[in-house]
């Protein structure tokens, strides 16, 4: 049984394989979820906030199975970077431009750890793992907002 539960949260935990990309699994990962958001997040907010609420226990699951099987946070899984890229892109609305910049922003902030990104990266275990990018998201969702409110379509 217990096989059968890592291999499950291995799946999860690369987002469907996405995340043996030889080169950059983490961007594979924000590209499976920013595909899925233009088919399905922005044409439904309720679905957005649907899958929002699907991610978060997914990605903790996603992050331990790695941890399990692969050792601390292991650059395969990136249910992380879907949970982030999904944050990112919530307040965009329908608009593809401020998607594309929640996706962007929120690569720049995962990958350069500004603060309080790398108070949480620092974190030990899945839930630094998944707080990082849930972090780096919210802050990509912040501006994407503003650029909302400034009138960006």
């Amino acid at each position: 049984m217990r096989r059968i539960l890592l291999a499950a949260g291995a799946v999860i935990g690369t987002t469907l394989g996405t995340g043996f990309c030889p080169v950059a699994p983490g961007t594979a990962g924000s590209l499976a979820a920013f595909a899925l958001w233009l088919l399905v997040g922005a044409h439904s907010p309720l679905a957005a906030v649907i899958v929002l609420a699907l991610l978060l226990p997914l990605s903790f699951a996603g992050a331990a199975a790695g941890e399990a099987l692969w050792g601390r946070d292991p650059g395969r899984v990136n249910i992380d970077e879907v949970l982030g890229t999904w944050i990112a892109c919530m307040p965009s609305g329908g608009s593809v431009l401020l998607a594309v910049c929640g996706l962007v922003l929120f690569r720049l902030f995962d990958i350069l750890k500004p603060w309080p990104v790398c108070v949480f990266d620092r974190m030990e275990g899945p839930v630094g793992v998944v707080l990082d990018d849930a972090c780096a998201g919210a802050m990509a969702a912040v501006l994407v907002l503003a650029g909302a409110a400034l009138g960006v379509r």
